[in-house]
């Protein structure tokens, strides 16, 4: 995974060839976008990045007041993708310029970051390991005995899959 705390002059940050073929095939399509349908796009962006940043890292946190600036940072990036022209050049420019925009959002709604990733290396040296473990991994991992649990069980961080909060109900527990 790319480091978005990267020095500038050390990695590749830009759009993906992918998606400068994306937008030099479909700037009319993107020039014509209600604003029902860049809301629509922008809302799946912001939860995409999000998604994505706590996969790299599960202790990253994102209140309304950070969703609302990375939602106003994608609106900003679709309107400059409606004004340029769809060359490769202008293209490589904005990517920059949206990268840098990240690396700042990041910095303010995560400032332990700026400690946690060297400037200096363009790919995380070492992923936060943030996984959804099995619920067998986790009983095991943290020395639990289901015969001995106490009713009603709560899992605080159990993920948005709970896995253990679900095989604890498959068990007739109160979970």
């Amino acid at each position: 995974m790319k480091n978005l705390l990267c020095k500038e002059s050390l990695s590749a940050f830009g759009f993906s060839p992918a998606t400068i073929s994306y937008v030099k095939e479909n700037g009319a399509v993107l020039h014509h976008l209600s604003d029902q349908e860049a809301e629509a796009l922008v809302e799946q962006l912001v939860d995409k990045v999000i998604v994505s940043l706590c996969g790299a890292n599960q202790f990253y946190h994102f209140d309304s007041f950070d969703r609302a600036a990375l939602r106003k940072l994608y609106l900003n990036l679709l309107t400059e993708l409606k004004r340029l022209p769809a060359q490769e050049m202008e293209l490589e420019l904005l990517a920059r310029r949206h990268y840098r925009a990240l690396q700042a959002w990041l910095k303010r709604s995560n400032p332990f970051v700026k400690s946690l990733y060297a400037a200096t290396q363009p790919y995380l040296a070492q992923e936060v390991v943030c996984g959804e473990y099995s619920a067998q991994v986790q009983l095991q991992l943290l020395g639990i005995e289901t015969a001995s649990l106490q009713e009603p069980i709560l899992d605080l961080g159990c993920g948005k899959q709970a896995f253990l909060v679900k095989h604890l109900r498959m068990l007739g527990l109160e979970a």
